[in-house]
Parts: structure tokens; sequence; C-alpha cells
């Protein structure tokens, strides 16, 4: 996959199907169903960032804002033929740009641990 074109397009709603194909993809990190269901759910209502490469939707990125001035990385995935291509990266720096045009001042990223 050299020279990969990614576009990053904004979603306001509706991203759930694409949320589900890749986490799909990705069951070391996201195993369980239950759980895939509620960032479907968060991925249907907040606006999303879709990255599209090869003429298909390859990642996505939820944020979700808690108040006016801060904002969470609910959760993000790319499919796995598509890792370390930068495509995460670009679609952080792209929430990161539109959030704080938009008055964020603080984003977090939460993690789980088995530890």
């Amino acid at each position: 996959m050299t020279n990969l074109t990614v576009r990053l397009r904004d979603e306001p709603s509706g991203s759930g199907p694409t949320c589900r194909q890749v986490l799909g993809a990705l069951p070391g990190w996201f195993g369980i169903e239950q759980s895939v269901d509620g960032y479907v759910a968060v991925a249907d209502r907040p606006p999303t960032v879709i990255a599209s490469a090869d003429g298909r939707d390859v990642g996505f990125l939820t944020a979700v804002r808690h108040s006016p001035s801060a904002a969470e990385i609910h959760v993000m995935g790319v499919l796995p033929e598509f890792h370390r291509h930068g495509i995460g990266k670009q679609m952080l720096e792209h929430a990161e740009r539109s959030l704080v045009a938009d008055g964020v001042e603080l984003l977090q990223v939460k993690t789980l641990s088995a530890a």
C-alpha cells in the first residue's frame, strides 16, 4: 500500500455501521460484543471522523463533548490492513483541530487495562 491516499470526512451522525465493521476486525481490542454495541450506539450520535482509502471506509474516531470546553476520544479504530500508515494520527489531528475551533480546551482519552 504505497502512496496510500487517505480522505477524512466529518459525519454528523449515523456512523455506527462503520464503527461495527472496524471494531469487528479488531477482536483483540474489541472482543466483547456488549461493549461493541455501546460504541456503535455512541458513534451513531455525535460527530465522527471517518477515514477512507482505496474507495472504502477504513477507520473512524468518535469524540464526545462533556462540556463546552472538554471532550473525550470515546473510541477509534483502523482496519488492521491499514495499520502503520498514519491514519489514526491523521484522524486525531483532524478531530483536535475541529474541537479546538469549537472551543474545546481539554481533550482526554481513557483506556482500560486488565491489571
